[in-house]
């Protein structure tokens, strides 16, 4: 078993909403079942685009099946995880002023 699989399923477990799941360049589909589960459970999903991929096996088969909410040039992945951060902290803000979380 891959360790992005174990890695993935536990965030999805354990953390949820308050994660932020990037799948990168690399053969096969590793993660990308597990990467479905985070996205299900809240998380915030990002892959790694067709044209800057080595080989877009991964984030292929991840944005397929539904795990990548988005998919972002490997330059601008980094921007992409400090949005969603900020949301994911400005929920987190609300939820503890007695706001909704979602």
């Amino acid at each position: 078993c891959p360790a992005v699989d174990k890695l993935f399923f536990s965030v999805a477990k354990e953390c949820g909403a308050n994660s932020i799941g990037v799948i990168l360049t690399g053969m096969g589909q590793d993660g990308a079942k597990e990467l479905l589960e985070m996205r299900k459970n809240g998380a915030v999903t990002i892959g790694q685009d067709e044209k800057t991929s080595v080989v877009y096996g991964m984030p292929k088969v991840a944005y397929e099946t539904g795990a990548v909410e988005k998919q972002f040039a490997l330059e601008t992945i980094p921007d992409a995880i400090k949005m969603a951060s900020k949301l994911i902290k400005k929920k987190i803000n609300n939820c503890e002023k007695g706001e909704s979380y979602q």
